[in-house]
């Protein structure tokens, strides 16, 4: 008998932890080597990377990072500093990253407009964003004219599976 599981819960994410690298590794690695591309961050610089997961989408960044994510089982399977949380209450000070990343892990926020505020918020004023969205997300127009209300749009990429905004605090 195969578990019910809601798609945009943690409890899925931690049901797939096992395989979530062989599910996505590949999707991942291409957006990126697309991020990769729009920042270049520092050994001295500080990385946020909201929703993740294994640490797949920041580890190979040679600078500080740290992740947040809701799965705890994603969390311990983790290649990269990560605690467990949600994007709409994260637990860091104000203007603490000097860059954020967040891939193809939007649309399952609860609350977009509070984990964009919050993500605005640690961000410090220079400070550069990489948000992924699929394309296919009923949420798409309303995350895009979100990210429009908070963030400068530096560049706008169209990915196979997403779209890849590279942003700045207004």
């Amino acid at each position: 008998m195969t578990p019910s599981v809601n798609i945009q819960s943690s409890s899925y994410y931690d049901f797939i932890a096992d395989s979530y690298d062989e599910l996505y590794k590949e999707e991942q690695l291409e957006k990126v080597k697309i991020v990769r591309t729009l920042i270049k961050p520092r050994p001295k610089h500080w990385l946020l990377d909201i929703g993740s997961g294994t640490g797949l989408s920041s580890c190979s960044f040679k600078c500080y990072k740290v992740g947040i994510d809701p799965s705890l089982k994603l969390i311990l399977r983790s290649r990269i500093l990560s605690i467990l949380g949600q994007a709409e209450h994260l637990p860091f000070p104000n203007h603490s990253f000097d860059y954020i990343i967040s891939l193809t892990a939007i649309q399952n926020f609860k609350d977009i407009d509070k984990a964009l505020r919050e993500c605005k918020r640690v961000a410090k004023p220079n400070a550069k964003v990489v948000i992924s969205c699929l394309k296919k997300s009923r949420k798409l127009h309303h995350i895009s004219t979100l990210l429009t209300y908070y963030f400068k749009v530096l560049i706008k990429v169209e990915q196979d599976k997403d779209i890849i905004w590279l942003l700045k605090p207004k």
